[in-house]
């Protein structure tokens, strides 16, 4: 690996494991270093790619290879599909969970609408017989 480049390198690799780059600007990243160290400043590490769904546990794994040296251009654009497939799924999730929330609570609030209209009717029930 080129140390020319490699200063960039940590620089990226500090970014996907905090979460907070796009695959975008992953490849705008990696082609700027390929533009100022040239294909030395990545190593040749070949990455097996998984199919989705992604986890925290898939993104996890990915932290330790990163640690253990894996710096090809292939392995951070895997990195950053899986970063942000990970994202959007827990996006998802909270606004599945967010909906559903929404519904439990409407749901509770008819059983209390329904509890006090029984409680009305049967008190007019009582009252009219006597």
């Amino acid at each position: 690996m080129n140390e020319g480049g490699r200063a960039e390198v940590d620089i990226l690799v500090d970014k996907l494991m905090k979460g907070d780059i796009s695959k975008e600007e992953v490849r705008e990243a990696i082609n700027g270093i390929l533009q100022k160290y040239g294909e030395g400043a990545f190593n040749s590490y070949r990455v097996t790619r998984h199919m989705p769904p992604y986890s925290e546990k898939d993104i996890d794994e990915l932290k330790v290879l990163a640690a253990s040296g894996a710096a090809s251009k292939e392995f951070f654009e895997y990195w950053a599909d899986v970063n942000e497939y990970v994202r959007l799924s827990a996006k998802t999730q909270n606004k599945k969970g967010g909906f559903v929330h929404i519904l439990i609570i409407a749901g509770r609030v008819a059983i209390v609408i329904f509890v006090v209209m029984c409680i009305v009717f049967a008190i007019r029930v009582f009252v009219l017989r006597n």
